[in-house]
């Protein structure tokens, strides 16, 4: 085998070895992000649920929706994934006041 034709084939092969890496790198990172964002949501409806038994009450509708909300993006800020972060800031700024979220702070909001 001529030795430019042995070049071209290491570097392809180097090439395909890098794609799938970073393939398998962005594979690994979107299991990461949604397995965050799975506990998260479940985290939300805990929190949720825990506010309506310390509370004695039932909340439903938007300020169930709201109260998940914070504790969902608080999960995210949580987290350490900046791609999380970042749409947690994001909402944040969109809906200031909420956050930082904590069970502590819902109530003080729920007795005004």
């Amino acid at each position: 085998m001529p030795p430019e034709t042995l070049q071209k084939g290491e570097a392809s092969e180097q090439s395909t070895l890098s794609g799938d890496s970073a393939a398998t790198l962005a594979l690994s990172e979107l299991k990461n992000l949604t397995k965050l964002r799975l506990q998260a949501a479940s985290h939300a409806k805990r929190i949720a649920r825990k506010y309506c038994l310390i509370a004695r009450c039932l909340i439903g509708g938007k300020e169930r929706e709201r109260l998940e909300q914070s504790a969902k993006m608080q999960f995210y800020l949580d987290s350490g994934n900046k791609t999380l972060i970042a749409e947690a800031n994001e909402w944040a700024a969109a809906n200031p006041g909420c956050l930082p979220f904590s069970l502590e702070l819902a109530f003080q909001e729920g007795e005004t």
